[in-house]
Formats: structure tokens, C-alpha cells, sequence
């Protein structure tokens, strides 16, 4: 993290003296917690804590810790408070306003949720910016770069023209469910094979403390051609009292694969756009078989830069200051709309420069009316899937009216929508929205009167709590609500959860 005032762009030291925050967010004594507190509870009690809330933004609409559910963004502000705390302690001055860094590849849902998070966190002014525009913006190389991120929790590739402070960011991909954690799955896996275990190592409550010694394993092989690990003394069964040698080469065997998909793309856009430096920023940019792999897809004559572990937050620093005022994004994916005959076509293809504007006209027929929707197109591999972003819908037209619908993506990729008629009547104008989504209306009703219903049949018994127990109940109604527009597997956990609550108060009452 950084701040920009009248002393310039300075590296914030957060309460705990560090340079870097953990991103962790736990729940636990009925608050949430936030960064180093955070990963502390993560070691203790798992279950309560979320390590990876970067992935987890677009996932789902609730996420659960512990025996509560938040929404992404509920648990995003969290960690936005105490970034803001810090900045506010390290500056000695009110911090209203934010530049936040995100990875390329989040679309406009989970650019939605970043946002909504800063707002509620006390930021009035918002800005997003991807990660590798950020790392292009921190760095004094010009000419056309590839920007390749290998953090913990993504990694993107971009190329990027940059010239006297003008900087346009030609292509960009990414992966917000890849970076170094995934590497360090790999080898968590490993060791666990290294102790004859046979049974999935996930489902083991000691998983986190492995994935902890893997990344520590992982470091130490960065540096070094083995390393040492002591599986009893860190709580796990073994036939060994001594410690196991891990050799750097069984595990780039291991990792391999996986690099060398990631880096494809990378060589894919280093010929498309005849980029003449890399530049490297993310801890997992270090690792030795990355460096090797990359020299061998690109060529042994790279000329290479690294940037330092503070490049995105320096570089989101320069754009707040006013420095990429000349600057020019990408779409992150496909904006489609839905046609009259049923079927979804695309209105902004993946890579359109930001910010943009577009207008579609329509001719009402028939009632007036006009029902569509407006999709966001995904790739998951080789899979394309057209997900839901918001329904469209004006009653109030008259059959013949020309109606006109505006979309506007700014430079965060925040869609906004305005629909008018050829007379400049206004029919609606918001920003896109990541709650109710259209596809989700038939089974949002369903999910309300279950609600009414569980509520009815506790609310004869309210009279008889206590000032605790009606607390905990309102929480777990408050909780449910939040959750309307969840997955289907989320929903059914918490409605099964305060099911069984009102069935155990309404035996304790009988009883008595």
C-alpha cells in the first residue's frame, strides 16, 4: 500500500511496522477480523477465516465462516478499514479517497464488489486500476513491455505501450484463480504423499498449517537445491523422527506444467506485439524454474526488469497523483445483450479500449414493453459460459417509441447503463448492479417466502427470549437474508442451519 500527498508517493508502514498486509479476513468473538490478526485466527480455527478472498470475489454471493455468512464485499470492506486506519496512522491525515489495484481478468461483477467495498469502507473517491497497468505506470522503461504479475492469489499478461507518460494497454489476459497459492497446492499435495497419506489432505483440519510449510518449502527452494522439512514437529504423523530432504528438482517437475501453460500465453503475445522489455513483478516471478522457463519461450537475450514488491501499490500511487491521466485500458471480457429471438450477441468485444461508449437502438412493438437482459461472456478454459449481469426492463413505451440504450464503461470497468426514448425521456439510469440478478428472480421469490415461513413459525416464541438469544436469532435471519441471491449449495446450508435452530427452540419451549 501507498499514499500520495504533499510529500509525494511514500511505501505505508502498516501497525505492525511491515511494508506488505496479509489480505486474510476472519470472523470470530461476533467481529471480523482483518490482515495479520486475521491470518492468525486462519492457523487456529480455519473454518472462520478466508485466505483467498481475492478468488472469492466473484464466486458467490455469501461466504461462510465460521457459523455466519458474509457477502464478499462485507468481508472486502473489512480489509479496506484497517488499510485505511493505516494509511490515515502512517499520514497523519483523513483518507477519503482510493486507487485499488485489481488483477485484469475481473470482470464487471467483481469490479462491482471491489468498488462497493471502498464505499462502504469510507472512500468516496474510487478508482480501479489492473494490476499490470500499475506495474507499467511504476516503472521508468517505455516502448512496448510485457507486464507479467505472478502473485500469490492471480496472474495477468499484459502488453503495454508506454511512451513520455502516455501509457495504452494493448492486450491484457489473466487468471484470478491462479498465482502462487496454486503452486503451493501442488507441493502441499506432495509432502503429503512424502508421509503415506493416502486420503485427500483438504479434508484434514491440519491443511492450512501444510499449506503454510509448503510456501515456506517453496521459498527456501528459490534459494537453494533442497531443503528440510520436519513433518512431527510440525503436528504430523510420521514413521521418521528425522526430517525429509525436498529436492527443488522433484518439485519443478511438479510445477512444470503449470508454469509453462501460464507462460504460453505470455510468448503468444510477446510475437503479437513485438514487445521489447519484461517486466516482472509478483513473489512467484522469482522462482528459479520461471525464470528458466521464461528465457526459454522468449528468447536467452531478454532484456528483463523486476520490479520491487511494492510496483502495483506505487504505481496505483502515480495514478491518483494525476500521472495516467493519458491512459488507456481494456475490456476485461465480452459485453453481450440479449435478442428478441432468444438467442446473445456481443456489443464490446474482450480488449475494446476504456473507456467506451456505445448505443443501441430498439423500435417498441406490440405492448410496449421491452424485457431483455445484459450478459457478460467468460472463458473457463475451454468453456464459454454467457453469465447474467442485469435484467432490462421498461413497461411504460409506446408501441412505435425509438428507445435507446447507452452503455458506458469508465476506466475501472464499471458498466452503467441509461435507457431513453428518441424524445430524451429518461427510463433508467444505474450503474450495473451484482445483486438480483435476472436469471435468479424465479428462485429469489421462492427463497423470501422461506424466510416469511421460518419467521412465522419462530415468532410466537419470541416473546420468551432472553436480549442474547433474540440477538443471535435476528443474526441468523440477517444472515439468510444476505444470502437470497447465493449459490443454491450456500442457500440450503443456511437454511438448513436456522431450520434446525427453530426446531431446537421450539422442543426447549414444549419441554418446558
Amino acid at each position: 500500500m501507498a499514499v500520495v500527498d504533499e510529500r509525494g508517493t511514500r511505501v505505508v508502514k502498516n501497525r505492525w511496522g511491515e511494508d506488505k498486509t496479509s489480505s486474510y479476513v476472519a470472523y470470530g468473538d461476533d467481529k471480523l477480523y482483518a490482515a495479520n490478526e486475521a491470518a492468525s485466527l486462519f492457523y487456529l480455527r480455519p473454518d472462520r477465516a478466508c485466505p483467498d478472498l481475492k478468488r472469492r470475489l466473484g464466486a458467490s454471493k455469501g461466504i461462510r465462516l465460521g457459523n455466519r455468512f458474509f457477502t464478499p464485499s462485507k468481508l472486502l470492506q473489512a480489509l479496506l478499514i484497517y488499510l485505511r486506519e493505516d494509511a490515515e496512522a502512517f499520514s497523519h491525515s483523513l483518507v477519503n479517497g482510493c486507487v485499488i489495484a485489481v488483477p485484469s481478468s475481473f470482470d464487471f461483477k467483481q469490479r462491482e464488489i471491489v468498488r462497493d467495498a471502498a464505499r462502504m469502507a469510507g472512500f468516496c473517491r474510487v478508482k480501479l486500476v489492473n494490476e499490470p497497468t500499475a506495474i507499467a505506470m511504476s516503472s521508468e522503461a517505455e516502448g512496448c513491455l510485457l507486464v507479467i504479475d505472478f502473485g500469490t492469489g492471480s496472474a495477468d499478461i499484459s502488453a503495454i505501450e508506454k511512451k513520455d507518460g502516455f501509457c495504452h494497454v494493448l492486450d491484457s489476459v489473466g487468471n484470478a484463480g491462479f498465482g502462487g497459492a496454486s503452486l503451493d497446492k501442488i507441493l502441499a499435495r506432495h509432502l503429503w504423499r512424502l508421509i503415506d497419506k493416502r486420503e485427500d489432505p483438504e479434508r484434514d483440519e491440519r491443511w492450512p498449517l501444510l499449506l503454510a510449510e509448503a510456501e515456506m518449502i517453496k521459498e527456501a527452494l528459490s534459494f537453494s537445491n533442497k531443503a528440510y522439512w520436519f513433518p512431527k514437529a510440525s503436528g504430523f504423523e510420521c514413521s521418521d523422527d528425522t526430517s525429509i530432504t525436498v529436492h527443488r528438482e522433484d518439485i519443478e517437475r511438479l510445477f512444470e506444467p503449470t508454469i509453462a501453460s501460464f507462460l504460453d500465453m505470455a510468448k503468444d503475445m510477446w510475437k503479437q506485439y513485438e514487445c521489447q522489455t519484461v517486466l516482472l513483478a509478483g513473489g512467484s516471478s522469482r522462482i528459479p524454474l520461471f525464470r528458466r522457463l521464461l528465457s526459454r519461450f522468449l528468447g536467452e537475450t531478454l532484456n528483463i526488469r523486476v520490479c520491487p514488491d511494492e510496483a502495483v501499490a506505487l504505481g496505483a500511487a502515480r495514478l491518483a497523483r494525476g500521472e495516467g491521466e493519458a491512459l488507456i485500458d481494456v475490456l476485461s471480457c465480452d459485453l453481450c445483450i440479449g435478442t428478441a429471438e432468444g438467442g446473445v450477441t456481443v456489443i464490446a468485444s474482450k480488449g475494446t479500449p476504456l473507456p467506451l461508449k456505445l448505443t443501441k437502438r430498439f423500435m417498441v412493438v406490440g405492448t410496449g414493453a421491452i424485457d431483455t437482459e445484459v450478459f457478460q461472456r467468460k472463458e473457463y478454459g475451454l468453456e464459454v459460459r454467457d453469465e447474467p449481469l442485469c435484467s432490462l426492463s421498461i413497461k411504460e413505451a409506446n408501441p412505435g417509441d425509438v428507445v435507446k440504450i447507452v452503455f458506458t464503461v469508465d476506466g475501472s470497468g464499471i458498466l452503467n447503463i441509461k435507457i431513453t426514448n428518441d424524445k430524451g425521456k429518461l427510463y433508467m439510469s444505474r450503474d450495473v448492479s451484482v445483486r438480483g440478478l435476472s436469471s435468479q428472480n424465479d428462485s429469489s421469490e421462492e427463497r423470501k417466502k422461506k424466510i416469511i415461513e421460518l419467521e412465522k413459525s419462530i415468532a410466537p416464541l419470541s416473546c420468551l427470549f432472553d436480549p442474547n438469544l433474540e440477538r443471535k436469532v435476528k443474526e441468523l435471519f440477517d444472515d439468510l437474508k444476505v444470502l437470497q441471491d447465493a449459490e443454491e449449495e450456500l442457500w440450503q446450508d443456511a437454511v438448513s442451519i436456522l431450520e434446525s435452530v427453530v426446531d431446537r427452540i421450539s422442543r426447549a419451549v414444549k419441554n418446558k
